[in-house]
């Protein structure tokens, strides 16, 4: 179809319902009502007949020059669908796991309950490692406990978000174990972390037992027994299937 002939379907078209309206114009002030009557109908009758002879001829235009447009269209809706990745495909990864009463088990028995405040390396602390912003003095072990769990609340929110991986529970609750030792910063900077998210399970796993170490008053780096031991059993807990 050349470009000559769309000119002359518009003008058509375009004289056609010019006609049309100015045909109606004259009848709607003419008092001879059965004549806008017949010329209404006329027009009701004519223009959908003309309209589709327009459309038909647009549409067969179309379809013998439409290779590149369907093509084009494929490429769009393929390049829009989202790409799902195997580990999508292979395992549903839920957006927040939830520590279970074996890991809070395992932080009370490293944290160790203390009624009244102490100094825990940078700052005091009182119950269950609880950092003491409240200045509390004293404290109950059910308090202790309510205000470990709001803690972990975080806790277990940083360790949610930043790996990327599926983890059995108790890979779970070693990691939250170990994040509320330290602290949120540390995980998230951690070359464990790294290595999990890498899907380097026995990596990570390893990672664990190097953060033994604390420094002292003389600011030296020494290893706590203490640390060897929750970090044995966090490592231990990571590795149960």
């Amino acid at each position: 179809m050349k470009k000559h002939d769309y000119w002359k379907i518009a003008k058509w078209a375009l004289g056609t319902a010019l006609v049309g309206t100015s045909l109606l114009f004259l009848c709607s002030s003419n008092t001879k009502k059965d004549t806008r009557y017949r010329l209404e109908n006329r027009v009701q009758q004519t223009a959908p007949v003309e309209v589709n002879k327009i459309e038909s001829k647009i549409n067969n235009y179309i379809d013998n020059n439409s290779t590149n447009y369907i093509k084009d269209s494929n490429e769009i809706t393929e390049t829009n669908e989202p790409n799902k990745t195997s580990l999508e495909t292979e395992v549903s990864i839920p957006k927040f796991y939830k520590i279970s009463e074996k890991g809070i088990d395992l932080i009370k028995r490293f944290e160790g309950f203390q009624p009244e405040q102490y100094w825990d390396v940078k700052h005091w602390a009182i119950g269950y490692g609880h950092k003491n912003n409240e200045n509390l003095t004293k404290i109950s072990e059910e308090e202790a406990s309510e205000r470990l769990s709001k803690d972990l609340i975080s806790i277990e929110k940083t360790v949610s978000e930043h790996v990327k991986v599926p983890l059995t529970q108790e890979q779970y609750d070693a990691l939250v174990s170990f994040t509320y030792n330290f602290n949120e910063e540390k995980f998230r900077n951690s070359t464990l972390l790294k290595k999990l998210n890498n899907k380097d399970y026995e990596g990570a796993a390893e990672e664990f037992k190097r953060w033994v170490n604390i420094y002292n008053k003389k600011g030296n780096k020494i290893v706590l027994d203490g640390l060897v031991e929750r970090r044995q059993a966090e490592y231990e807990l990571f590795k149960l299937d």
